[in-house]
């Protein structure tokens, strides 16, 4: 894990959803973020895991910069080496199981290891299957 820190950051849409916010989550921490809809819990998170961009203000890991609006450094999510689950499905209707799960890997893997990853990946679910037969 590692420790999060955000300075003044803010996020606009059609008003302000999140308003220069300056936050620090230590390492080996859980923290919960709770408050109703619409309050900006779910865009925090997104900006944080990369996948909405910050309008201003600056967020690191471990003090590491992954994103720093004023000298327009944004790391790309795929390199921030975070994960997020989905309150909702977050799944391709048109693709397989199998093409879902190899498709934020197929860049960066050959395909003999693409498919020993995805392999390897679904056997560790099905392993965990529970039957109500």
């Amino acid at each position: 894990m590692v420790a999060i820190k955000l300075h003044e950051l803010s996020k606009s849409f059609q008003g302000p959803v999140i308003n220069q916010l300056s936050l620090t989550i230590p390492d080996q921490q859980i923290t919960a973020l709770i408050g109703p809809s619409g309050s900006g819990k779910s865009t925090l998170l997104n900006m944080i895991a990369g996948l909405t961009t910050p309008d201003s203000g600056q967020i690191s890991f471990d003090n590491q910069p992954i994103f720093d609006a004023a000298t327009h450094w944004n790391q790309p999510p795929a390199q921030r080496h975070l994960a997020m689950v989905f309150q909702d499905f977050a799944l391709w209707p048109h693709m397989t199981v199998q093409e879902n799960v190899a498709f934020a890997l197929e860049k960066h893997l050959t395909k003999p290891e693409l498919t020993a990853q995805v392999n390897w990946a679904l056997e560790q679910v099905r392993t965990c299957l529970i039957s109500f037969e």
